[in-house]
């Protein structure tokens, strides 16, 4: 799976670009949450990195049996700094 994931890297960086420094994007490989982050732009607002986690949120969206989307966008968030 990783090796499909890996073409869509640019994708992270053009749409950080897109929404500009106050958008964190990352890039996920949910087959392995403990280190799911394959790449991630802007993570100044989080302090998380490659390698790291998935975070709470995600693992509650993966454990919804009845989602008719297999994404989510638009949800706010606040970071550790407000």
């Amino acid at each position: 799976m990783f090796k499909y994931l890996k073409m869509f890297e640019p994708l992270v960086d053009a749409l950080a670009e897109t929404f500009g420094s106050n958008c964190e994007v990352v890039l996920h490989d949910l087959s392995k949450p403990d280190h799911s982050i394959i790449k991630i732009a802007n993570n100044h607002l989080t302090g998380r990195d490659t390698g790291g986690p998935a975070t709470d949120f995600v693992l509650t969206l993966l454990n919804k049996k009845n989602s008719k989307k297999d994404f989510f966008v638009g949800y706010p968030t606040k970071t550790k700094k407000g």
